[in-house]
């Protein structure tokens, strides 16, 4: 179980839809009973479980980014929880060098949309569909040679964690 404060365990209520191995981890993937929405959890992280009587799961089509579901296709959960971020999915814009493009596509997969920019050579811009921890890693992983361009306010929040790495160096 995650903690709150060191040696407080914290409960949550989880109806199972699925169990994915990512990067050598097995995650739970279900609907998180206080959130209405899908989120996953590390399996080696997950200590005293019980299982509960007369709860009945929510419809997949009640999760919030599901409700035109019909059914939970794991491959394309996993596609775009790069990383096993949780959050939402977003459209995220980046611009970079086009020596860049197969990390996008290890990372990204046929998902990603990438062109070239007319006006400035060697330079690609690329959009994916993904949460905003994965782009925060990828942005940071590969920073000498790309740079987040779209949402602004995720742009911003990059800035001020780069400026905080500066002040230690």
């Amino acid at each position: 179980m995650p903690r709150k404060k060191k040696g407080e365990p914290l409960a949550y209520q989880v109806h199972p839809f699925a169990l994915a191995c990512v990067d050598g981890f097995y995650y739970l993937i279900g609907s998180a009973f206080t959130y209405n929405e899908l989120r996953h959890y590390r399996i080696d992280h997950i200590t005293g479980i019980k299982i509960l009587d007369g709860h009945k799961r929510e419809r997949l089509s009640a999760m919030k980014g599901y409700q035109n579901s019909v059914s939970f296709v794991l491959p394309e959960y996993v596609r775009q929880h790069v990383w096993m971020y949780n959050g939402d999915i977003r459209a995220i814009r980046f611009k970079g060098e086009r020596s860049l493009t197969n990390y996008i596509w290890d990372v990204f997969g046929d998902r990603a949309v990438i062109r070239e920019l007319k006006n400035e050579p060697g330079k690609i811009e690329f959009t994916v569909r993904t949460t905003a921890g994965a782009a925060k890693i990828f942005a940071k992983q590969y920073c000498d040679l790309c740079q987040l361009v779209f949402p602004t306010d995720l742009r911003r929040e990059l800035k001020e964690e780069f400026a905080k790495v500066l002040e230690k160096y």
